[in-house]
Formats: C-alpha cells, sequence, structure tokens
C-alpha cells in the first residue's frame, strides 16, 4: 500500500496480506515474482522495460482487442482529459511511441493532432490531442476509460 499522495509524490508503506486490508484512498500494488514477468514479456513482447516503452511488431500486429486494452491502458497512465481546454492527451517522453499510438488510434477511426512538445523540469515531453465531439464519442465507444474520473470527464465534453 502506498503512502497518501504528497502533490502527486507516493511512497511505499506497508505490505498488506489482503486487499481487504487496503485503506480506502490509498493505491495498491501488485508484485509478482520475476519469472512471470519475463513470462509476459515473451508472450506479448517487451513493451516497457523500466520507463522506456517500445511499440514492437508484434504489439502493431496484435489483435483489435489488446489494442484497445492496451490503448486504455496508456491512457489510464499517462493521458488527461481536459475540463478546461476541451481534449483528450496523451503525453510521453518518446515521440517514437506516440507516432505509434496515433496509428493504432486511427485503426478504430479516432483522429488525432500532430504531435507537440514542452519542456518539463528541463526535459522534453511530447503529446497529442484529440478534439472534436465525434472523435470523443469514438474514443469512449471504441477505448474507454478505466479510471471513472476520466470517464466522467469524457462525458462531460461529449455532452458539451
Amino acid at each position: 500500500m502506498q503512502m497518501a499522495p504528497d502533490f502527486g509524490n507516493t511512497r511505499w508503506d506497508k505490505r498488506l496480506s489482503s486487499i481487504d486490508e487496503l485503506i480506502k484512498g490509498r493505491n495498491g500494488g501488485l508484485f509478482y515474482p520475476t519469472i512471470c514477468g519475463l513470462l509476459l514479456n515473451k508472450i506479448f513482447d517487451n513493451f516497457a522495460i523500466g520507463k522506456n516503452k517500445n511499440m514492437t511488431e508484434n504489439i502493431l500486429n496484435s489483435n483489435k482487442e489488446f489494442k484497445r486494452k492496451l490503448i486504455r491502458a496508456f491512457y489510464d497512465d499517462e493521458g488527461s482529459v481536459g475540463k478546461n481546454n476541451g481534449n483528450i492527451r496523451l503525453y510521453q517522453d518518446n515521440k517514437k511511441v506516440l507516432l505509434k499510438f496515433q496509428v493504432l488510434l486511427m485503426e478504430f477511426n479516432i483522429k488525432t493532432s500532430s504531435i507537440k512538445n514542452y519542456i518539463k523540469r528541463g526535459k522534453e515531453r511530447y503529446y497529442f490531442s484529440i478534439n472534436g465531439k465525434d472523435n470523443f464519442i469514438k474514443f469512449r465507444k471504441e477505448i474507454g476509460f478505466t479510471s471513472t474520473n476520466k470517464r466522467l470527464r469524457v462525458s462531460g465534453l461529449i455532452s458539451h
């Protein structure tokens, strides 16, 4: 279980014996032996090694359901739904990964903006946006969010 967030920074607090011990409002993590990770990487490819992401040919050639879940998971972690700017954004340090996600989104007929960059803490980062009610509807229907807050914000974008 993680400590309560401190302006976005978190630390691990303690190991739990059961999910029932998780305190409301705290995040939990699941850890498994290295061999499990190695087997998953062999089956599904090495998408991430630490913070480094890589969109392999196996991922790009996988079935549509796998791609849908990958996009959803990535948006849950690296995406945002703007209340004020009215778009759905995906952020990443690796521009090549974003280019591949644009390709994946086009398979679901979801159009994106061009990739833009900005500097954060002295490091160049990249993002692209999904704009427009039609694209919001397609994203919600085809991809969706696991995050309840992001799901509600997308519905808010659609209703405006």
